[in-house]
């Protein structure tokens, strides 16, 4: 097996989160593919986050757990 670090892991609901942090770069490029590969091979639920969510992560993360049946209080 493979082994597949994520940014978060919220067990709540078995949610893995990964923030992409950079997206200009090839190298980066061919792992974040790798791992997205990974998550959807096993089945595994994916968040996923650019820089650009950061300055709005209160209103950008509660919508995304919701979409995976977890209300954010």
């Amino acid at each position: 097996d493979e082994d597949v670090y994520s940014t978060f892991y919220i067990p709540a609901g078995k949610i893995y989160v990964e923030l992409w942090e950079h997206e200009n770069d090839a190298d980066y490029q061919r792992i974040k593919q790798q791992k997205l590969q990974a998550y959807a091979k096993h089945g595994l639920t994916l968040l996923e986050l650019s820089m650009s969510d950061l300055a709005s992560l209160d209103d950008v993360m509660p919508r995304l757990l919701l979409k995976h049946g977890i209300e954010a209080y």
